[in-house]
């Protein structure tokens, strides 16, 4: 199936009233790229304005989410949306993240990303509270 530029903007600027994943998202050469330009899309013009007051999240995810990666996949999601704080394994096979940023759609979105999981993962069940920020500077993974 032929998919033209005019057709991938053209969904981009539909993204409310589109389906993002439909059989033209998953026939573009194999990969999908429109989601993530969909969630580009979103995150841009749904921004929150910045006062600058950070919110924290814990975020505990449950099922197979241990030895899948997931920590590292959470990290390379949280670098990448500008999030701050940390991930570590639980001693009952679950994961716990502390998350921060000043925009709680920021933070939504990755636990979005979390309930789904790397490929590999079985998330169960996510469980999100609110936490006291604690002004971290990156994020890590905790040992």
């Amino acid at each position: 199936m032929a998919y033209s530029q005019a057709g991938l903007f053209r969904g981009i600027c539909n993204v409310k009233t589109s389906v993002v994943y439909s059989q033209e998202t998953r026939s573009l050469s194999g990969m999908s790229l429109l989601p993530k330009a969909v969630l580009r899309y979103n995150r841009i013009m749904s921004k929150e304005p910045d006062t600058g007051e950070k919110v924290a999240l814990r975020i505990t995810a449950r099922g197979r989410v241990q030895g899948v990666f997931y920590r590292a996949t959470v990290q390379e999601w949280a670098r990448k949306l500008g999030v701050t704080g940390w991930v570590m394994n639980l001693p009952d096979g679950g994961v716990l993240a502390h998350v921060e940023h000043s925009s709680r759609e920021t933070l939504d979105e990755l636990a979005g990303r979390m309930r789904i999981g790397p490929a590999g993962a079985n998330v169960e069940s996510l469980s999100i509270e609110t936490a006291q920020p604690e002004a971290f500077r990156s994020f890590s993974i905790k040992y």
